[in-house]
């Protein structure tokens, strides 16, 4: 089977990019383009264009990806997540950090400069189980509640019923909880 690729473009003349960028900002600037070409014939003169071939970003059932941006302005303190993705265009709005939104299984045409992709298993929730979800970022609750309320940490009141969940791990966490009946029988003469 034939795995795509995507073509990778950097500009050798043009207006300089902003100092400790890595990917040029506009389409008239020098270096690394964000948008990615992909399979099929494409003309670039040598002399203004270097190109470059990488793999296609490839997602296989049973897992998915998770964005990690590494060009944009810096986090703000205390957050972790950047703002979602948009592959077709770049913003001045675009912050490092990890992506919210998760790859499902599939091919992307994504810049190999411009994120780096981590891909994890799904979570699973079996049959006759469900689903404890655990968020990992928001706010501190005030109380010690053992059930968070929305948009903070902890343990979340909602349960995921049994399939499959596409969860981004560095925000949530699934633990599968047993809900089948458990019988007990006590017999001879240790009952």
């Amino acid at each position: 089977m034939l795995f795509r690729s995507v073509l990778v473009l950097i500009k050798k003349f043009g207006s300089a990019s902003p100092p400790g960028s890595i990917i040029a900002t506009k389409p008239e600037e020098q270096g690394i383009q964000y948008k990615v070409l992909s399979e099929g014939w494409h003309w670039y003169n040598s002399i203004m264009w270097q190109r470059e071939i990488h793999p296609a970003v490839k997602i296989t059932p049973s897992t998915f990806g998770v964005l990690i941006r590494r060009y944009g302005k810096p986090l703000e303190e205390g957050r972790i997540l950047a703002n979602n993705a948009d592959f077709n265009q770049i913003s001045e709005d675009d912050t490092r950090g990890i992506i919210p939104e998760i790859l499902k299984p599939g091919k992307y045409n994504i810049n190999p400069y411009a994120y780096q992709v981590e891909r994890f298993p799904v979570f699973e929730v079996p049959a006759g189980h469900v689903g404890i979800v655990i968020n990992r970022i928001g706010q501190d609750q005030d109380n010690f509640a053992y059930l968070s309320q929305a948009n903070y940490k902890g343990i979340q009141p909602e349960v995921k019923e049994p399939g499959t969940w596409y969860l981004n791990p560095y925000m949530y966490d699934v633990v599968a909880y047993n809900i089948r009946k458990q019988k007990t029988d006590f017999e001879g003469s240790d009952s």
